[in-house]
């Protein structure tokens, strides 16, 4: 089993990813995303650490953009988190895949969120800035020639903090998120593709020797990286 570890599996797909896999299949798998999250992903420790000591000033409606925005349950607890600190926050959330928006569009969301099916590149081209841009399990989807372009799009759309989380590849990880998930997340395709997920993964190493400068990278429990940038 070690050695499917060994590098990036980037030629492995998962199934969220065709747009022919099974619709009630994909519609569980971004509802299942929240519990996935919440027991692994650790955006509460994120807010805390990098988003919440930078809103400051309860008059100012600070402004995050989302990448990859999947089941939408990471931008929704942030809009919690700041509420309940007293400070007021936007959220724009993207994602390239039409079956994400059409699972958005079957739920009620709050006002101060708004999806979109747009890119990165195209949100520059609009010259629009954010306080805040994030992502959770984006990195790994990259083809590596694809990472630079990203991070350069990415960093000129921040005016204050850059906060990308991603799984890190490792076999043990593979085993306890499946011990974790197996027994409980049936009829979707989340388990199967979050051991995808960590096979197409970076290794700390490989991604601290693919981040340029000022970007820093780090490793999170359990097996988890993080890319950050502060301007």
């Amino acid at each position: 089993m070690l050695s499917y570890f060994e590098k990036r599996a980037t030629h492995l797909r998962e199934s969220l990813e065709d747009p022919s896999s099974d619709w009630l299949q994909t519609l569980n798998t971004y509802r299942q995303f929240a519990l996935v999250n919440r027991l692994f992903a650790r955006w509460r420790h994120l807010y805390v650490r990098f988003l919440r000591p930078q809103m400051t000033q309860a008059s100012v409606c600070y402004t995050l953009l989302d990448i990859g925005f999947g089941g939408g349950d990471i931008p929704l607890r942030l809009l919690a988190w700041a509420a309940r600190d007293g400070r007021r926050l936007a959220i724009t959330a993207i994602d390239y895949s039409e079956r994400a928006m059409a699972a958005a569009a079957q739920r009620t969301w709050p006002s101060n969120l708004c999806f979109r099916q747009t890119s990165v590149s195209d949100l520059r081209r609009e010259d629009r800035p954010f306080d805040f841009v994030i992502s959770n399990h984006v990195l790994h989807e990259l083809p590596q020639h694809d990472l630079e372009p990203f991070l350069d799009d990415s960093a000129a759309l921040v005016r204050r903090q850059i906060v990308f989380n991603d799984v890190a590849r490792s076999a043990w990880g593979a085993v306890g998120f499946a011990l974790c998930t197996g027994p409980f997340l049936h009829r979707s395709f989340t388990v199967a593709d979050g051991i995808i997920s960590l096979r197409r993964a970076y290794t700390l190493n490989e991604l601290r020797a693919l981040a340029p400068p000022p970007w820093q990278v780090e490793s999170l429990f359990p097996s988890r990286l993080l890319l950050t940038l502060r301007k």
